[in-house]
């Protein structure tokens, strides 16, 4: 008779249900046993870890990078975790001259142009001789000067803009005394004076008073210079 030997079970290989959710399944004679993927961890890896969670962004999104965690920051914002406001004004977002103040209360910049630029970043020249410019059918021509213009003014004009008419501001008024014909004329015009090496433009009244006699039309006149 043949003495009864002892009987193994074979053994089953537990990995084959592929119990790891996010990692590699070792067998083992009794059981399993789950290596897990980086920032995951359980049993059968299947609970993850954010790699954002212990990371504080103040004013950005956290993100991930090369398998590491960081701070995306807005346009306003920069540093590891966004806690530093930028100065819009370091990218020298005004052209040419002009200056640029940042208002950090209402969040944005202003740029404060040269007198023949315009625009929200001073790159749009500016036109300085438009339709009313020069007055009194007065030529605008751009110079430069601080104006960026200068008016050329027709016969009887003058002023920076040709705004004033000799013909506009002179008059004369009459009156009969006795046998005297009393003409009283009044003109404005432009005269040149000098002030410690500088030319002004200054305006004067000149009145001239005329006696016209009936009799004789001899003329008897007497002038007046007034400043204005």
């Amino acid at each position: 008779m043949t003495p009864p030997y002892p009987t193994f079970a074979a053994d089953k290989n537990d990995c084959l249900s592929k119990p790891c959710a996010n990692g590699w399944c070792v067998d083992l004679p009794s059981g399993y046993k789950c290596i897990c993927a980086p920032d995951v961890h359980g049993v059968n890896c299947n609970t993850s870890e954010s790699k954002c969670a212990h990371l504080h962004c103040a004013t950005g999104t956290c993100k991930i990078r090369g398998g590491m965690p960081y701070c995306h920051c807005d346009d306003e914002h920069y540093g590891k975790h966004c806690e530093f406001e930028r100065d819009p004004c370091v990218s020298l977002p005004c052209r040419g001259l002009s200056t640029c103040i940042n208002d950090f209360k209402k969040k944005q910049f202003e740029c404060i142009c040269p007198p023949k630029f315009e625009g929200v970043y001073c790159s749009e020249k500016k036109v300085f001789c438009h339709s009313n410019t020069c007055l009194n059918n007065g030529t605008c021509l751009e110079s430069d000067s601080p104006l960026g213009y200068k008016c050329s003014c027709k016969t009887g004009a003058f002023g920076q803009r040709c705004e004033n008419d000799i013909n506009a501001t002179s008059g004369s008024k009459r009156l009969l005394l006795h046998n005297c014909l009393i003409v009283l004329t009044i003109w404005v015009v432009p005269m040149t004076i000098s002030i410690s090496g500088w030319k002004k433009v200054v305006l004067r009244k000149i009145s001239q008073i005329r006696c016209v006699a009936y009799n004789t039309r001899r003329t008897f006149s007497s002038y007046r210079i007034l400043t204005l």
